[in-house]
């Protein structure tokens, strides 16, 4: 009867929790996301199931927990964010021979009148095979890749960009594989902008 009890009284207090988290929730703004899908400058060895990977990994990253209740966070929808990254950037090449994304960030946040913008950027993922046709006739591997994450804290007037590289050369392995090196890639830019912490502080 007691433990039966107890458990009864934690429900409670969870939902009384959740429903004042829920009405606070309501009074506040949310915090606005513009996450930019991933953009790829050089992707020759890139597979749907490797792309899917590292966008997994930035929607994580952004993940708010029961955020349909308490709805601390509003994504912005992904067509309208890569509508106005294109006009940003044709904006921007007027008159200019070069363009960053990480140039198109801040005017990116102030069009959407986002909070945060987050760019995920594939700058090179290549990955060839080749064989050793001297005397053991091995497979070799030779994989590059490097990824950037970048964007745009408007709260803050804060720009962010991190960039990670990873390059193998040598007897075929599933560690060198193109695949691998970009997750280690897209981990490590996640870490270095902490980017879940920059909804949790916006919060």
């Amino acid at each position: 009867m007691g433990k039966r009890w107890r458990r009864g009284s934690l429900v409670l207090v969870f939902l009384f929790l959740l429903l004042s988290s829920h009405g606070f929730a309501q009074e506040k703004t949310p915090l606005r996301v513009a996450r930019v899908p991933m953009q790829v400058q050089w992707g020759g060895a890139l597979t749907r199931e490797g792309l899917d990977a590292l966008e997994v990994k930035v929607g994580r990253a952004l993940h708010v927990p029961l955020n349909g209740v308490l709805q601390w966070v509003e994504y912005l929808p992904e067509g309208k964010v890569l509508s106005a990254l294109h006009e940003v950037m044709a904006e921007l090449r007027q008159g200019k021979s070069r363009v960053r994304f990480k140039d198109a960030m801040k005017p990116l946040a102030e069009r959407l009148e986002a909070d945060l913008v987050v760019c995920p950027v594939i700058e090179c993922y290549d990955q060839r095979t080749y064989m050793d046709f001297s005397w053991s006739g091995e497979t070799f591997l030779q994989s590059d890749v490097r990824i950037s994450l970048m964007g745009y804290q408007r709260g803050k007037a804060a720009p962010f960009f991190e960039t990670e590289s990873r390059f193998y050369r040598g007897s075929y392995s599933a560690w060198g594989l193109a695949d691998v090196l970009a997750e280690e890639c897209m981990d490590r830019v996640i870490e270095r902008t902490r980017l879940h912490d920059m909804i949790r502080v916006n919060r």
